[in-house]
């Protein structure tokens, strides 16, 4: 983070989660990308100009809850992959992603959503990996449960509606589908 303009002893008071955070966001940056100017940041602007009516299956405090609430040994885990050695692959591998989802590819979205994490991680032990299936459970299982239960209710309602989530909760056995 220093090699980034970071102040260090102004970041010694983070949490682990927020580190995180801000790792992922000069990830995102280095490679181009604005998380403001995503498909769903288009579609809930364009939806507020035209005076839709706007329901959120999941509220901002919840996320944050959600993200805050993961555990320190899960967060210096995935803090453990953003270093100087690995910069490089991980852009790449957000660049990969972008790629997938702007083509479509959903073979390719589907094997890298679903592959190991050594790649990212190096070798894993047992304790590891059960935190990396809890992070999934979490952030993806759980979250496709609470997602498909509010398109159902909408359905149900017979409304006019265009329900968008994100490409990963679309993928898997375990997805919103």
């Amino acid at each position: 983070l220093a090699e980034f303009g970071y102040n260090m002893d102004m970041l010694k008071h983070y949490k682990p989660w927020m580190l995180l955070s801000q790792c992922e966001n000069i990830i995102t940056a280095e490679c181009g990308l604005d998380a403001q100017k995503g498909f769903d940041m288009y579609i809930l602007n364009m939806a507020h100009e035209d005076g839709k009516e706007i329901f959120e299956t999941e509220s901002a405090d919840f996320q944050m809850d959600m993200l805050m609430g993961f555990s320190d040994e899960l967060n210096d885990l995935m803090l453990s992959s953003y270093n100087k050695e690995n910069i490089d692959f991980l852009e790449q591998q957000m660049n990969d992603t972008y790629d997938m989802w702007k083509t479509g590819d959903i073979e390719k979205t589907t094997a890298f959503l679903t592959q190991e994490d050594e790649a990212t991680y190096g070798e894993l032990t047992d304790e590891q990996k059960a935190l990396l299936d809890e992070y999934n459970k979490e952030m993806l299982y759980d979250r496709n449960e609470g997602m498909a239960e509010c398109a159902e209710k909408l359905l149900k309602e017979h409304k006019n509606t265009l329900f968008v989530v994100g490409l990963a909760h679309f993928i898997d056995r375990k997805s919103v589908v």
